[in-house]
């Protein structure tokens, strides 16, 4: 399915793609495999949209540990081939979406995209909560997140940005930190909120994979695309 650009982000801006791969959108065609599907009712790529159908996961806190999880393997946008963390091309994942309809409206809905570790069940994904009557943005561990307190309009948008250097020599991949920032627009965003979580884990690069938690009826339109390790300016 190919990109809108009226809703990303400088899709257009000259050398805005300098350090950086084309957008990649989510489909619920590509998931590659699923986690905690018994609280899952459906999902379908419909209308340019994921839209999930679900209950909110048990517990008084969000947990993506607890979401349905539809998991897809890392692949480069650029040319279509899986990418091997470990090999040290790309040092993090910018994550960008804006919801359609349904967004997280009761108590621990919610909705992230992030970096997943399978083979340790470690963490970090961005995306926006509800919790205690508020809707939040949120950056996301496994079973903790960091939350703030905002208002959220129709046309805003949540960028996500996650780092995840490769270690030099070795098949490991440090799980840094990770940053959700609502904008307030597609075209000309100003930053509204922010939320920041760190984690600062050495993971295995082959259990490493791309995430989308969901938790409660979300309706989203998500991409991502890979930050390159920068060579040197001059």
């Amino acid at each position: 399915m190919a990109l809108v650009p009226s809703r990303l982000q400088g899709f257009e801006r000259p050398g805005e793609r300098v350090g950086v791969t084309a957008w990649r959108q989510f489909l619920a065609a590509d998931i590659a495999s699923e986690a905690n599907t018994a609280i899952k009712t459906s999902i379908a790529d419909s209308g340019g949209e994921i839209q999930y159908v679900g209950s909110a996961h048990s517990g008084s806190a969000f947990q993506l540990k607890k979401c349905y999880q539809a998991r897809y393997t890392i692949v480069n946008p650029d040319t279509g081939a899986t990418v091997t963390w470990s090999d040290g091309d790309f040092t993090g994942v910018e994550i960008w979406f804006a919801y359609g309809t349904s967004i997280p409206d009761e108590n621990v809905a919610g909705f992230v995209v992030g970096l997943l570790n399978t083979g340790t069940s470690k963490a970090l994904a961005t995306g926006t909560t509800y919790q205690t009557s508020q809707h939040r943005i949120t950056s996301s561990l496994w079973q903790s997140n960091t939350v703030v307190n905002m208002t959220w309009a129709s046309d805003d948008r949540v960028w996500g940005q996650i780092s995840a250097p490769s270690q030099a020599g070795g098949t490991n991949v440090l799980l840094d930190l990770c940053n959700a920032i609502q904008l307030d627009d597609s075209t000309s965003p100003a930053r509204l909120q922010s939320a920041v979580a760190t984690l600062s884990t050495l993971v295995t690069s082959s259990a490493l994979g791309l995430v989308l938690g969901f938790s409660g009826d979300i309706d989203v339109a998500a991409y991502y695309r890979l930050v390159k390790t920068p060579v040197a300016p001059v």
